[in-house]
């Protein structure tokens, strides 16, 4: 008799969580530094580089308490206002040298929504006995705010864009780009049609990648309809062959209020125990987005992957087998093929953790 493994909400959502861990970079919170810094070169720019050293130094130590907390001018005395500004603005840890305001915060879940259908704070509830200081105030906020998605995404994505109005200067190009990944995803969700924008922020690809796929009319390549929009049932293929993983927002909400032990008794899925183990791997990504899959396994005779640089090619019947010697590599090279249907040698510029039945095959 066949035995089943039951895997629960909370297993796949820490799952999840371990993926948006190893893919997070902090590059929003970074991006939202930088519009403050963007302040600095406009005092500088009037008043000279010792008023922007002073100015800059006063920002440092204000934004490195909470708003409300205790503060005085004395905090400045210890910031060397002859050292660089910028330079010691470059050098400001987000996470730890601030107060990690809500934008900042916002746009950590926003990215876990977008990229993985989840929001990673939800990892941090606590027992009933530890509800009482100051971290699990601003969580409850937190989670307060966020308990409509929808609602609480188009928040968020019109504070960047206030943001970048503000700072036009800054570059917010992945802070805005996970705005249009999450509000892609909602869109997606609901069966409604995405644009070429969209569906290249939502798959993490290049948007050239996705109008040369439209126009070559290559297999599992997106079809516009008459509006010039992708409808979801379409953006469907090309999303799972790229690792898209479809949101648990919604299974997660419908507990609330959280406890700390939340979802480790609802059960997310059954999986039979002679059924390939489904968990997470990490897979090469190109510089277009495209990422090495079951899928790329070509040949007339027999089915084989070729991977390698352009004169040290290698062949593998097995997808596992050819993944695992790409990860001994100093960098990895693939042949997949191209909007055309040409196959040719790309390498990979990152690596990204997904989950195994996302990739097909």
């Amino acid at each position: 008799m066949t035995k089943s493994n039951v895997i629960t909400l909370r297993n796949e959502f820490e799952g999840r969580r371990d993926a948006f861990v190893e893919d997070y970079e902090w590059t929003e919170q970074r991006e939202v530094l930088e519009a403050v810094k963007s302040a600095g070169e406009l005092v500088c720019h009037i008043f000279g580089d010792v008023a922007a050293s002073r100015t800059m130094a006063a920002c440092r130590a204000a934004i490195g308490k909470p708003v409300g907390g205790d503060w005085s001018w004395s905090a400045v005395e210890g910031f060397n206002l002859d050292a660089d500004w910028r330079d010691e603005w470059d050098a400001i840890d987000a996470f730890e040298d601030t107060s990690f305001p809500r934008l900042m915060e916002d746009l950590h879940d926003l990215r876990g929504l977008a990229y993985f259908g989840i929001l990673p704070s939800w990892h941090l509830i606590p027992s009933e006995a530890n509800r009482e200081d100051e971290r699990w105030v601003r969580l409850r906020t937190f989670i307060q705010r966020s308990s409509d998605i929808p609602t609480w995404v188009k928040g968020v994505v019109q504070d960047v864009e206030a943001l970048a109005k503000l700072a036009p200067l800054a570059d917010l190009a992945s802070s805005l780009e996970v705005c249009l990944a999450a509000q892609a995803r909602l869109k997606f969700e609901d069966d409604q049609a995405l644009s070429r924008e969209e569906l290249a922020a939502l798959s993490r690809t290049s948007l050239k990648r996705v109008q040369n796929a439209i126009y070559g009319k290559s297999e599992g390549a997106p079809m516009l309809d008459k509006q010039g929009l992708i409808p979801a049932s379409n953006a469907h293929q090309w999303l799972s062959d790229r690792g898209f993983t479809p949101s648990i927002w919604r299974e997660v909400l419908a507990l609330a209020p959280l406890s700390e032990n939340w979802g480790e008794d609802v059960v997310f899925e059954t999986v039979e125990e002679d059924e390939i183990i489904d968990d997470y791997i990490f897979v090469p990504v190109a510089k277009d987005g495209s990422i090495f899959a079951p899928s790329l396994a070509r040949g007339r005779d027999r089915q084989v992957y070729t991977i390698g640089a352009k004169g040290s090619e290698q062949t593998f019947e097995s997808f596992e087998e050819a993944l695992g010697v790409l990860c001994t590599m100093t960098k990895a090279y693939w042949r997949r093929p191209n909007d055309n249907g040409n196959w040719g040698i790309v390498g990979a510029e990152s690596w990204r953790r997904v989950r195994r039945s996302q990739l097909g095959g």
